[in-house]
């Protein structure tokens, strides 16, 4: 029997059952097939909505540490920041760990512990492009060695315009500039009124150079 002739055999079958009749035999015979196509028809979705947000351009992609920034920051690091970039929020991304609080004690509790070592671990795998910091964190760090050389990532007219701004430490290759301070700078302006003073540093792994100038350019114009 064709596909055709099956199909109207079992339609047939159907019109000729009543209500209670044509419920319980397409209950049993079809409602198991059709939950399991609607399942498979989900995971398929939510597979290529991943499969386009993993296709996304990342503009950037930030850390704050110690640091409290208002909603409105966020969007200005994030959303903004792939509008000005000429972007849409279907092909482009900036990504923004924003709750970042740690407590660098000589005698810290196992957790805090622990999660300083998973967000140092984030961050030397290359999770993150950027980082604010406060002076706390920004000393913490030093020993890590994963700031990037500000004299390599910038340009030679961003170097001239932010030499004043620049912040020098001793890492394991020598002492270069690693950090901008960003008192009084736009960006200062979303965070906490008794925040510490800001730095911006980038991080030397996996590092896309063209992209962190273009993201000074945002932050410090």
């Amino acid at each position: 029997m064709s596909l055709k002739d099956k199909l109207k055999t079992e339609l047939e079958k159907i019109r000729n059952m009543n209500a209670r009749q044509r419920w319980s035999y397409l209950k049993t015979y079809y409602l198991p097939g059709f939950l399991i196509g609607l399942v498979v028809f989900v995971m398929l979705l939510h597979f290529c909505f991943d499969m386009k947000q993993n296709h996304r351009e990342v503009l950037a992609s930030g850390c704050i540490v110690n640091a409290s920034i208002t909603p409105e920051g966020v969007v200005f690091l994030t959303d903004d920041y792939v509008d000005v970039c000429g972007r849409s929020l279907r092909d482009a991304v900036s990504y923004l760990s924003a709750d970042n609080t740690l407590n660098f004690m000589e005698e810290n509790p196992l957790d805090q512990d622990s999660y300083e070592m998973a967000l140092t671990a984030q961050i030397s795998a290359g999770e993150y492009s950027y980082m604010i910091l406060d002076e706390t964190a920004l000393s913490h760090f030093e020993k890590d060695d994963f700031y990037a050389d500000l004299e390599k990532t910038l340009t030679q007219s961003q170097r001239e315009r932010l030499k004043e701004r620049m912040v020098f430490q001793k890492m394991q290759d020598g002492e270069y500039p690693v950090a901008i301070n960003l008192a009084d700078t736009r960006i200062a302006e979303f965070f906490a009124s008794d925040a510490k003073k800001l730095y911006l540093v980038f991080v030397d792994v996996h590092q896309d150079v063209s992209k962190n100038q273009q993201l000074i350019e945002y932050l410090l114009p």
